[in-house]
């Protein structure tokens, strides 16, 4: 839903601004897949910042001049307590996806998935809590489908255009394709 919410975008910054296209996008959010799913994610997003910041402060850390495994540390603790959390597999989805609303964001306005002076890379904040998931039913096929459109729509805000687009069939592939180029920009 966000990729196509940027490809509105797209047509604003090539055809300008139209009342079809505001008609288009009113009804677009007006779907309640699009109400449900996509606010229980904003909210898991939401949520994990604000735990992330109580983890700082529950595990002791030096606010000021903490370490970058403070970061994961802290990133960790907060999706577990949300995840630990959740009442069924579509809830610990619906945790996992805010998360990576959350940490995708922070690429997209820094404008890079590489580590910071004050941060880690965000594409290696992500690995580390995928990899402490526990696959149930094919729930990281959604959440990787998720990691895709925010690479593209971080790719579109950064007119990166050599980034990796989706492969026909092949999620696999292009999640592998396109997580491998953000872990390098």
């Amino acid at each position: 839903m966000a990729y196509e919410l940027i490809g509105y975008a797209n047509e604003i910054k090539t055809q300008g601004a139209s009342s079809a296209l505001k008609n288009k996008l009113l009804r677009y959010i007006q779907d309640p897949i699009f109400s449900i799913g996509v606010n229980g994610a904003y909210t898991y997003a939401i949520a994990f910042i604000l735990l992330h910041e109580y983890s700082h402060f529950e595990l002791g850390h030096n606010q000021i001049e903490g370490p970058k495994e403070d970061e994961l540390d802290a990133d960790f603790s907060a999706f577990w307590d949300l995840y630990s959390e959740a009442k069924n597999e579509q809830e610990a989805r619906t945790v996992v996806i805010g998360m990576v609303c959350s940490l995708s964001t922070i690429a997209i306005l820094q404008r890079t998935w590489q580590k910071t002076e004050e941060h880690p890379s965000i594409a290696e904040r992500i690995e580390k809590l995928l990899n402490g998931v526990d696959n149930k039913s094919g729930l990281l096929v959604k959440v990787k489908h998720i990691i895709c459109y925010y690479i593209r729509i971080w790719a579109f805000a950064t007119d990166s255009k050599d980034c990796p687009d989706f492969v026909e069939g092949n999620l696999d592939k292009s999640f592998n394709e396109m997580f491998e180029y953000a872990k390098h920009h």
